[in-house]
């Protein structure tokens, strides 16, 4: 779904039924047929339920997996992409693998790169990595690329990587990005503990800043088994270095975060980038490239945005202090330069030559120079108010500077 240069996303953290594929599939074509959006994410092993553990080696619950998979082909109506996790087996190994599917066909699969196996994470116990993994693979009835892949379609382009894959120091999102994709999509089942959803969205947009583009992040909820972990439903949409959207309720229910990303701007920045079209003239890593349609349709923007952009929000006391220290910075370094403490200012009264002048007169006791030498000159004409000549008449005379009225009447005549 996409319209006036925005994609609509849902991230959905469903009431998951750990080893009941089929329920699994029930509720996510039921979440589906009340969703507006044009790219759904589930978390990761969405189909199984993370927890699953030794279970994942039983032939009746990867073959369940394969069934349920089968039904919601079969029956998915939903017009958009969705991405699902799931078990998948493959000549004797089994690989913990996002699955993306656009109706009744399987787009592609992606392997989940690296596998945490330290603490409280065993994957290594029942997995195979996905490094170095890219070929086509017969599943379903259908042939469908298997490893990085790239999706594009007329509007936008998005790829995947798998959870723990956007924790180490080689992230499969930079070989996606840099392959074009605008959107990386992460299908997660990362635990909770004390500070990490304060880390989580840190990493997250440090990625999408990097990479100028979106992450879409989207974890499994508690609905899992609790042996030595708790997971929250995290789900957060970053772009650009700013998270847009964020959402994480610790619901038993499932749960759905919808938002726009604005593919736009996105477009537009990587045009102007220096730094990533170098990159990427520089970038050789293979991808699979696989389209899929992107239907224009008119919907709402939920989304807000910052009406004054170049205001500090955050520490406002402290951005407002290093603002002034660039500025009285600069203009410290010209008077240097040029070898003069003398300065000449138009003071109207008015708000900028105010903010100028209280920026000068910063600097100047920053330096310690005499404050006679800032001429500050009033220039009244007929449209000039009373109220603000005296205000820049009354503010020279509280910072004792130099201070000449120059009417233009003449000038203007």
């Amino acid at each position: 779904m996409h319209n006036n240069g925005f994609v609509k996303v849902a991230l959905v953290t469903p009431s998951v039924k750990v080893t009941e594929p089929m329920k699994n599939v029930f509720e996510m074509i039921e979440i589906l047929s009340e969703v507006e959006a044009g790219l759904v994410v589930f978390p990761e092993l969405s189909i199984t339920g993370y927890t699953c553990e030794d279970l994942f080696y039983h032939t009746s619950l990867i073959d369940k997996s394969l069934e349920a998979i089968k039904y919601f082909l079969d029956n998915n109506s939903f017009e958009g992409v969705v991405v699902f996790g799931a078990p998948l087996e493959y000549k004797g190994i089994i690989y913990n693998v996002a699955m993306v599917v656009q109706g009744s066909k399987l787009l592609g699969i992606i392997p989940k790169m690296f596998l945490p196996h330290t603490g409280e994470f065993y994957e290594k116990r029942w997995f195979s990595d996905g490094l170095d993994v890219q070929f086509m693979i017969d599943i379903l009835g259908q042939t469908v690329p298997f490893g990085s892949i790239v999706f594009n379609s007329q509007h936008y382009s998005f790829g995947v990587e798998v959870c723990a894959d956007m924790w180490g120091p080689l992230n499969p999102s930079a070989n996606l990005y840099l392959s074009g994709a605008e959107l990386v999509l992460n299908l997660s089942a990362s635990n909770e503990v004390v500070n990490k959803t304060y880390l989580r969205r840190n990493l997250i947009n440090t990625t999408s800043f990097r990479h100028k583009g979106a992450y879409l992040y989207c974890s499994a909820g508690i609905n899992e088994s609790t042996g030595a972990t708790v997971f929250g439903g995290d789900k957060i949409v970053s772009e650009m270095g700013e998270v847009i959207a964020h959402k994480q309720d610790f619901s038993f229910e499932a749960e759905v975060l919808t938002t726009e990303v604005d593919i736009a701007y996105i477009k537009n920045t990587r045009r102007s980038n220096g730094w990533y079209k170098d990159a990427r003239k520089r970038h050789h890593t293979e991808a699979f490239n696989v389209g899929f349609i992107s239907k224009e349709h008119d919907f709402k923007i939920t989304r807000s945005f910052d009406m004054t952009p170049f205001v500090p929000k955050k520490d406002s006391e402290e951005q407002f202090s290093q603002i002034t220290k660039i500025q009285t910075s600069a203009l410290l370094r010209r008077l240097k330069h040029i070898g003069t403490q003398k300065v000449i200012i138009g003071l109207s009264g008015g708000l900028d030559s105010t903010l100028a002048f209280l920026q000068i007169v910063k600097a100047y006791q920053q330096a310690n120079y005499d404050l006679k030498n800032v001429f500050a000159v009033s220039m009244p004409s007929y449209p000039t108010s009373d109220r603000t000549k005296n205000n820049a008449r009354k503010l020279a005379e509280h910072f004792n500077v130099s201070f000449m009225e120059k009417p233009i009447h003449d000038i203007v005549d």
